[in-house]
């Protein structure tokens, strides 16, 4: 495996980047993490949910699949947390430096984040395929309805409702299906314009095995594999011409949810860099932009 070793490596990748005819980059919870959305944050968590601290939980990783409440305890969790990541949450510098990085390449964004923080800090969003869905559209869980809703009237109404005692929403401000009064939840891959979304990455990867190509892979771990890094295994392994460049952290302490390893099988194509994106990306920005 080659590893991150100082400037020379920031200078091959740089390097790469400026000789190629298409760029893809995916990025993962690790990005966002490096970007202040980090679920393993146990002082944003203790801010926002100081009721589930009492209670014994620590971090939002601890919630996921989590489905032991109320619905109303369930909707002021989910409200707060969308509130906080999509809609208050800033654009970010890291995610504004990766853009200004491969500004005037062709390049594309699969991400399996569901913060839509591409899209925020600069990336056009036809250049973007938010894999897993946002948090923008929600669905009855009933499938009354193929029909999405915007969530932003729905968790602004429950966030006005929430008895912080029992940091629940009151049922009048619980969300409902506007067909048929059930439950809803977040539509993630199920809202109209995915197909799209996925159509356009689609049709944006078929064109690039006999392109000089850069892949560049951040903060993706094991919790979806199957979204990003193993296809990019794959898609590395299959093509001729490319260099491949996964960033990221090994978090051994906390479920063993990253790693930086290269496969074996394409490490003469690769590097590995064990370390935060948020550092990675300035550097390679510093060193890009001082060439132009």
């Amino acid at each position: 495996m080659n590893e991150y070793s100082g400037d020379r490596v920031i200078e091959i990748i740089a390097e790469s980047i400026k000789s190629s005819e298409r760029i893809l980059i995916g990025g993962g919870a690790g990005l966002s993490a490096s970007a202040g959305i980090d679920y393993t944050d146990t002082k944003t968590f203790s801010q926002l949910f100081p009721r589930w601290v009492e209670k014994g939980y620590r971090m939002q990783y601890e919630f996921i699949g989590f489905e032991e409440w109320t619905e109303g305890e369930r909707w002021a969790y989910w409200a707060t947390h969308m509130n906080h990541v999509f809609y208050e949450f800033p654009a970010s510098p890291v995610y504004k430096r990766l853009h200004e990085i491969v500004q005037g390449k062709d390049f594309y964004i699969i991400t399996s984040n569901a913060d839509g923080m591409f899209i925020k800090s600069g990336f056009e969003p036809e250049r973007v395929f938010q894999a897993q869905g946002n948090y923008d559209r929600l669905m009855c869980m009933k499938r009354c309805t193929a029909e999405t809703w915007h969530t932003k009237p729905y968790i602004d109404r429950a966030l006005a409702a929430i008895d912080h005692e029992r940091f629940s929403v009151v049922d009048s401000a619980i969300p409902r299906c506007p067909r048929c009064n059930g439950k809803m939840t977040v539509a993630f891959r199920m809202r109209e314009d995915y197909e799209e979304w996925a159509d356009r990455y689609e049709n944006w990867t078929n064109g690039i095995m006999d392109k000089r190509l850069t892949v560049m892979e951040f903060g993706v771990g094991f919790n979806t594999p199957g979204v990003i890094r193993r296809p990019f295994e794959y898609l590395v392994y299959s093509h001729d011409n490319v260099f491949f460049v996964r960033v990221n952290r090994s978090y051994v302490s906390y479920a063993n949810t990253g790693h930086p390893q290269i496969p074996y099988e394409i490490k003469n194509k690769s590097i590995s860099v064990n370390g935060d994106a948020a550092d990675f990306t300035n550097r390679l920005h510093k060193l890009i932009k001082q060439d132009k």
